[in-house]
């Protein structure tokens, strides 16, 4: 009676514990398909504490935590989209609520509040796009240096790119003062005698290296250029480089591979591959820009260049312009084979043998008892059934249809196999010992397809077919199945558009078999010998394959923009971005060391009379580190004087800044003269 009533209070727990977790279960769907994903994790995660061991609620809940994440994280990245970075964590942190262990979801909202940090440079980018656009790419390239694929930062960097020439953000600014409007007019002027007057009107500081021949003679006359463009035109003509030691100083060297290797910086850059292979990146880079050192980093997928920023600027555009998505397309394929058969016999089939016995059953008798033999001792056995009538007609009609899809990307194989596996028994005899080993025959439609994609949207496209199937099994000496195949085949390249059906057919097997069975001689009677006297038979067999492929393409190449795909590269000695020069200068000649330049440009207006502060500078020193002229402290009374006239070997300078007006005139030829105005000359 115990036992009974333990195992009466056992059954009633399982019960109630059974119809407690199907409630459980009906009220978390009943919560989901009302769209509370929330109340049934909620639900099961109550009955899963309840009932640890059940493995429907276990189930069932990791189900409902997935279908949560889905959910929230697919509301995150939408509230991304619009911007609202605060809503997008808040979805996010609803899943760790459920599944702190979620890493995934831990890390995306760290990237977040990174980007939420780095949001502020976004903005001053856009800022200064316009009005200081190296600085606004340095901003973007930073954003870009942490979040690769952030589509504004992208979409700002191509807008930026289209103005800007250069790329070098490492590169330190220069000072404003370079960007002032100046014209410059030396004639046969040592080189020392140049950058001491560019100093007094921007107060740049110019250190020269040991081996610059500072006394070499100069002719320079630009109207309305700046004085970095005057920099840069004396260093290319000297065959010089400098070096930016701050905003205004800079270190004058020879342009040699020796000095080079001393004083130029190189910079270190790591491209980070979205969709290019780095290994096929850094062959075209080595090929094409031939930096110094080019390393590929697999494992991040990464390609690090080491060089000078001018070099690095242009590895950047030939990356750019490289790491773009690639197309694919989806292949959609129909496979149809149409087999028929027809097969007829008509006719009266005989028996094929007949043969004679003793009736006594015995195997033999002796040979002098065969006369006595007679017509009772011997029986005469014919074939079963005697003779049967055959009037058979038969037709079949087989249709096997396939219908996959494939996507692939350009220019790589997409293979498509439908059919079975035949079992193969080989035997080894090896000493006596006899082994048997299985191998496989695949049997069926093999399709073996390789598209190239085109910008015009036409798809090439590079297609095997193989159908093989099995004709008859054979059995050998040894008792083993082996199969007789059948095997059809073609290979070819077609051009199709995109969404253009492509049919391939013709590819056809056909048999027609006749065969008359009867007695000899009789069944070859004309017209009625195989009808009365035989049977005749025949069967027609076709099959044909039909193979119909539609491509549709899912994602093109989307071109870069001009200014990406194309731009300068530099000379062959020295690799750079920076198309022009001189932007910023009008007019603009320069010779160095003797040699001749000749210039197109309009002359140079005449200069304007000197106020009363001018002051004559002092004589050119090679050696010399100019600073600014400090400016008067009284007022001086303008005196009227005619126009600076010099000689053949004179020179003048005269610049727009805004420091106080001073102009030496009637200077002995070899001197130098400047004039400071108050204000911008155009």
């Amino acid at each position: 009676m115990f036992i009974r009533t333990v195992l009466l209070l056992c059954g009633t727990v399982l019960l109630l514990t059974g119809c407690s977790v199907d409630r459980g279960l009906r009220a978390s769907e009943a919560a989901t398909e009302q769209g509370d994903l929330r109340g049934a994790v909620d639900i099961l995660h109550d009955e899963k504490t309840k009932h640890p061991d059940d493995i429907r609620l276990a189930t069932r809940y990791y189900g409902a935590l997935d279908r949560l994440a889905v959910a929230y994280s697919r509301d995150a990245q939408q509230l991304l989209a619009d911007g609202e970075d605060d809503a997008a964590i808040a979805a996010l942190e609803v899943i760790l609520q459920y599944d702190p262990g979620n890493l995934g979801v831990r890390r995306q909202i760290e990237r977040i509040r990174a980007r939420a940090r780095l949001r502020p440079l976004l903005d001053e980018a856009r800022t200064l796009e316009h009005s200081d656009p190296r600085k606004a790419l340095a901003n973007v390239r930073q954003i870009l240096s942490e979040f690769p694929n952030d589509p504004e930062a992208l979409e700002l960097r191509a807008e930026i790119t289209s103005t800007l020439a250069s790329a070098d953000n490492l590169a330190p600014r220069v000072s404003p003062a370079l960007k002032r409007t100046i014209s410059l007019n030396f004639n046969a002027q040592p080189l020392s005698s140049a950058f001491a007057t560019i100093s007094r009107l921007t107060g740049a500081i110019f250190t020269f290296d040991k081996d610059v021949n500072t006394s070499i003679p100069v002719t320079i006359a630009a109207t309305r250029t700046t004085a970095e463009d005057a920099i840069n035109l004396l260093l290319l003509t000297g065959q010089l480089e400098k070096k930016a030691l701050n905003a205004n100083t800079f270190l004058i060297y020879p342009a040699r591979p020796d000095k080079l290797r001393e004083y130029r910086d190189l910079a270190v850059r790591v491209f980070f591959m979205s969709y290019a292979d780095p290994k096929l990146v850094a062959a075209q880079v080595k090929q094409i820009l031939k930096p110094r050192e080019v390393q590929v980093d697999e494992r991040l997928n990464a390609v690090v260049v080491r060089d000078g920023l001018d070099t690095i600027g242009a590895v950047e555009r030939l990356v750019q312009a490289l790491d773009l998505p690639q197309s694919e397309v989806t292949l959609e394929v129909q496979a149809l084979e149409m087999s028929t058969s027809d097969a007829r016999e008509l006719g009266i089939q005989y028996p094929e043998s007949f043969d004679f016995s003793l009736v006594s059953g015995a195997t033999g008798i002796p040979i002098g008892n065969l006369t006595n033999l007679t017509k009772d001792d011997l029986l005469v056995r014919f074939g079963d059934p005697v003779a049967k009538i055959n009037a058979l007609a038969k037709a079949g009609r087989v249709e096997m249809l396939a219908h996959p899809r494939i996507r692939v990307k350009n220019r790589e194989q997409a293979v498509i196999n439908i059919g079975e596996r035949l079992p193969v028994v080989t035997t080894t005899n090896a000493n006596g010992v006899v082994t048997e080993s299985v191998a496989y025959q695949e049997v069926g439609l093999k399709l073996e397809i390789e598209p190239n994609i085109s910008l015009s949207d036409e798809i090439s496209i590079k297609l095997a077919i193989d159908i093989s199937n099995i004709v008859s099994p054979v059995k050998t000496t040894t008792g083993l199945i082996a199969y007789v195949l059948g095997t059809r085949g073609a290979k070819t390249t077609m051009t199709a558009r995109n969404n253009e059906p492509q049919i391939v057919g013709g590819l056809i097997r056909r048999s027609d078999i006749q065969n008359v069975n009867g007695l000899p001689f009789l069944s070859r009677l004309p017209l009625v010998g195989s009808k009365l006297f035989g049977t005749e038979g025949s069967s027609q067999e076709s099959s044909e394959i039909i193979v119909v492929i539609t491509p549709r393409i899912e994602r093109n190449i989307d071109l870069p923009a001009a200014q990406i795909s194309t731009f300068m590269s530099g000379t062959e000695s020295r690799t750079s971005i920076d198309d022009v020069v001189l932007p910023n200068s009008k007019d603009l000649n320069a010779t160095v060391s003797g040699a001749t330049s000749i210039s197109t440009a309009a002359p140079s207006p005449p200069v304007s009379a000197p106020s009363g502060n001018w002051q004559p500078l002092p004589p050119p020193v090679a050696s010399l580190v100019p600073r600014p002229a400090a400016s008067p402290g009284g007022q001086a009374t303008p005196v009227n004087t005619p126009p600076a006239a010099t000689g053949a070997n004179g020179s003048t300078a005269s610049s727009g800044g805004p420091a106080s007006a001073s102009q030496q005139t009637g200077v002995p030829p070899g001197s130098v003269s400047t004039e400071q105005t108050g204000g911008n000359r155009n």
